[in-house]
């Protein structure tokens, strides 16, 4: 895994042709030779800048004896952190930098090419412990006017910095929710982060973007299923703002960061954030068909948030007893939403659509649904398409008749001639209102002056009206469909 350095970042004045770091005070180390191997290897310990940002700072100083030389030096972190590798380059000949840990993986491998200055190798996030740096000559030629080279590694403790190696989810850089962690983005490897979700909820991944390279954010599930997957192209701005919001189940999930392998700029900085809300009520992806449905219960009010125009998200609702259900939804200002409603062979019973504009609840339609199982299947139909939150709620009404039921029905009375409903005022009943054959109206108890319909109304008892007392089936239901 190599890629020629094509970018020099100059830290100090060009160095003399034996090169070095000009530093007054520091604790530099020269090489041991023999030091071609891991178990050889010169040890480089840190002392202090005075730096607040890099407080560490280790030096290893070096001659290539002939091309074949190979240079080792081992350095030990006590605290997770951040490396940062500075070494000088040689004016006849390409070299390389490579970085193991104590498990001989390579973290990073970089060639440096000829010069005469000093340069950024690279950066690596790390956990404690003890690494190990190898410096070869690539390519060209050394002699003793030019084979002299000096290497500077700074060190700054940080417990939210990405960790290598972290490159598959058995590695994965565990992440604290709601923590901004930074990461160097790898060439040809990913960066990933570990993220566990106490409880339902909404999950924001937040990132910065990078100058020169389109930064890749990919969100998977413990399935390894891709949840959500955005790319945010490079940008100058240094600000980190939102990629995408998903409802999520508690359960444990992985970001991945990465890059195009095209880009010739890699080992970039970014800052990225898992911002989690615990919400009881939010769409759970994936869920896109009826076997991942996010369950929703009557009267609760749902969030939810298409993310692309492709994006289907499936409800399952799960209806005790027969009831006429209400399907209220938010307005999104630019997006109309399409809603299918079927049944458990995946029929579609009815389609509701939103219009653009700007409400919380509106009313969409209603339908009477026996018991059973049913799906809710939310779609993208015209407007914006990216990250579209939205509400919805389904509200039930237990029918009898052409009535509703309420809570302290006694019955309903229905109108077998025409005759009059009345309102009690003072003691006395006046009329109010006429009502014709097949009337219906729900009773709430009997008195001297009639059958109570509620709001101080009445109508007679007489032979123009037949009372039923509510039956057992209506409360059952009624009861069910509210829980």
């Amino acid at each position: 895994m190599k890629k020629l350095l094509t970018y020099v970042t100059a830290f100090a004045l060009a160095l003399s042709a034996i090169g070095g770091f000009a530093t007054v005070g520091s604790a530099e180390t020269t090489e041991v030779e023999q030091n071609g191997t891991k178990e050889t290897a010169t040890n480089i310990g840190f002392t202090s800048t005075g730096d607040v940002e890099l407080p560490y700072e280790a030096y290893g100083n070096g001659t290539f004896e002939t091309a074949e030389d190979v240079d080792f030096y081992k350095f030990t972190l006590n605290e997770d952190g951040g490396i940062k590798v500075q070494t000088s380059l040689l004016r006849t000949a390409v070299t390389s930098i490579e970085l193991f840990n104590e498990n001989d993986e390579m973290l990073q491998s970089w060639s440096l090419p000829e010069g005469e200055e000093s340069i950024d190798a690279f950066y690596e996030g790390l956990a404690a412990g003890t690494y190990y740096i190898k410096l070869y000559v690539e390519s060209g030629t050394v002699d003793n006017n030019s084979n002299m080279y000096s290497m500077r590694v700074l060190y700054w403790a940080d417990d939210y910095l990405e960790k290598e190696l972290n490159d598959d989810p058995e590695t994965a850089t565990p992440m604290v929710l709601n923590k901004y962690y930074g990461g160097f983005t790898d060439f040809e490897a990913d960066d990933v982060f570990k993220i566990k979700t106490p409880s339902t909820g909404k999950l924001t991944i937040r990132g910065s973007y990078s100058q020169y390279v389109a930064l890749n954010y990919l969100l998977v599930n413990s399935k390894f299923e891709i949840v959500e997957d955005w790319t945010i192209d490079p940008d100058d701005t240094d600000e980190v703002d939102d990629i995408f919001t998903v409802g999520v189940a508690a359960g444990t999930y992985y970001l991945v960061v990465t890059h195009d392998v095209e880009d010739v700029d890699v080992n970039e900085y970014y800052t990225t954030q898992a911002k989690f809300v615990a919400d009881n009520y939010t769409e759970k992806e994936n869920n896109e068909t009826t076997t991942t449905a996010t369950p929703v219960a009557l009267k609760r009010a749902y969030n939810g948030i298409l993310s692309w125009k492709s994006d289907i998200d499936t409800y399952k609702l799960t209806m005790p007893a027969t009831a006429n259900v209400t399907l209220n939804m938010s307005q999104s200002p630019y997006t109309a939403l399409k809603a299918v409603l079927v049944n458990s062979q995946n029929k579609v019973l009815k389609t509701f659509y939103t219009k653009a504009g700007s409400s919380n609840n509106v009313s969409l339609g209603n339908i009477t649904l026996p018991k059973g199982t049913y799906f809710l299947k939310v779609s993208h139909y015209k407007g914006d398409y990216e990250q579209v939150p939205y509400k919805l709620n389904l509200q039930p009404k237990v029918m009898w008749g052409k009535i509703e039921y309420k809570p302290g029905m006694t019955g309903k009375t229905v109108a077998v001639a025409t005759t009059k409903i009345y309102k009690l005022k003072s003691g006395k009943l006046t009329y109010y209102k006429t009502i014709y054959k097949g009337a219906e109206n729900g009773v709430y108890g009997t008195d001297k002056y009639g059958y109570k319909l509620g709001n101080s109304l009445y109508i007679k008892k007489s032979t123009a009206v037949k009372y039923y007392t509510v039956p057992t089936s209506i409360k059952t239901s009624y009861t069910l469909v509210n829980k």
